[in-house]
């Protein structure tokens, strides 16, 4: 039974007994684990705030005997991204990236790409990144990293590249070119902009992507086809969607 050490986000914590709490960590070398912390409830803040969600904190760890899940013998607070605490919206978008990586991402697979993205998006959204733009950005690169990726650099259907006119189909989870459209009715048209910026998110590494400028009617039109596919596709309910939803 070796004891680990890893940065980790959280992603939730729940109550558990009198004076335990059961949270999920997404760890840089580990992935995402659910480890139990004994004795933190009613202790100092310092201590409540490494385990608040989208926090970052620093584990130590190591596997029960029975079960999956772990024992934390020690948390401590890294980076709490204190402004975005401070403000309503940004508390709630923060709250939908853990909650959308929560859903697409398994238990022990290590993915450093997607923490290193998550971590990144915290960073500017706590720099004052506005969350619209910052939100499509994080939905683009983590559907490409979890493997959920839709296909639009070719045909969904037929492979062939896309020449002129390009739909988007939910339902395939990719582009359809002119000779295909017959095979989904409900397939919408998409702007070649938001095409082209889908890619570019796609290309584009960490440090440069979040100082893309995103055109308003780009930005609504990726938001109604990324919630739509990720609603398809994830098939879970995260409630914090719906907030965000309501802030527009």
């Amino acid at each position: 039974m070796s004891i680990e050490r890893s940065k980790a986000i959280i992603l939730k914590n729940q109550d558990l007994r009198e004076t335990s709490v059961l949270a999920t960590f997404f760890t840089k070398d580990f992935g995402k684990i659910s480890g139990i912390m004994k004795g933190v409830r009613g202790a100092l803040n310092q201590t409540n705030n490494s385990l608040e969600p989208f926090s970052l904190s620093e584990i130590i760890f190591y596997k029960r005997k029975r079960g999956n899940l772990y024992t934390v013998s020690q948390c401590d607070l890294v980076e709490y991204f204190k402004n975005i605490r401070e403000d309503y919206k940004r508390i709630i978008y923060a709250t939908y990236f853990i909650d959308l990586l929560n859903a697409v991402t398994i238990f022990e697979d290590k993915n450093d790409m997607l923490f290193e993205l998550v971590l990144e998006t915290l960073s500017v959204l706590n720099q004052g990144k506005e969350p619209e733009s910052t939100k499509s950005i994080f939905e683009v690169k983590t559907l490409m990293l979890s493997g959920f990726r839709p296909r639009i650099d070719a045909c969904i259907k037929c492979e062939r590249p896309i020449l002129r006119q390009a739909k988007f189909s939910i339902r395939y989870g990719g582009l359809l070119c002119k000779d295909c459209f017959i095979e989904d009715r409900g397939a919408v048209d998409i702007y070649e902009g938001s095409l082209a910026t889908m890619l570019h998110i796609e290309n584009a590494d960490l440090k440069s992507v979040f100082r893309l400028s995103i055109l308003p009617q780009v930005e609504k039109q990726l938001d109604e086809i990324l919630d739509n596919f990720i609603k398809f596709h994830i098939d879970k309910r995260l409630k914090s969607k719906f907030f965000a939803d309501f802030l527009v």
